[in-house]
């Protein structure tokens, strides 16, 4: 059951926010928190019936099956994601009255026990003409599997925070 900018490589956050947090020198245990590149797979306001939500939910799927599975219902081409090397991960703001939602993943921060997902969200302004039906923004990434790893070095399980540029909370979860 599934539960509903592009580079290559890991790229650390400015110096300024990473002193203090970068490997230890001495026992290679890696600190955190790095931003984690990823690329696009589908962004947009509609889909699939059977994908809609009503609240803010973040998605998380590694087994090639469950991946399958939502390819199956969006218009993303199965051959753009490798699931063995890769996660799927989307962030869906939850079904809208009308148009002119959007959301943007823009950064992943990861550190040991914990993922950070940034999400840049706009929201229709009063005198702006939107579509009048309903709308689903989501986001859908391709994440490399070995980046995320970094957050369960000993397989614990992760605390996940979704949030906007603007500070809001969003989402969270245990994963």
């Amino acid at each position: 059951m599934i539960n509903v900018n592009s580079c290559t490589s890991i790229k650390p956050l400015k110096d300024s926010v990473l002193q203090g947090h970068r490997t230890n020198k001495q026992s290679g245990e890696f600190k955190g928190p790095l931003a984690v590149s990823f690329r696009t797979l589908e962004e947009g306001p509609f889909l699939h019936a059977s994908l809609r939500v009503g609240q803010p939910q973040l998605l998380v799927l590694e087994d090639k099956a469950d991946i399958e599975r939502l390819l199956s219902q969006i218009p993303i081409e199965a051959g753009k994601i490798d699931s063995n090397h890769e996660v799927l991960l989307g962030f869906f703001l939850g079904s809208k009255p009308t148009g002119g939602y959007r959301v943007i993943i823009r950064e992943i921060l990861v550190q040991p026990g914990r993922v950070d997902v940034i999400v840049w969200v706009k929201e229709p302004g009063s005198d702006e003409y939107v579509s009048t039906g309903s709308t689903d923004p989501h986001h859908l990434i391709a994440v490399k599997k070995h980046d995320l790893q970094k957050a369960k070095p000993r397989g614990e399980r992760v605390f996940w925070i979704v949030q906007s540029t603007d500070g809001r909370r969003l989402f969270e979860m245990t994963r």
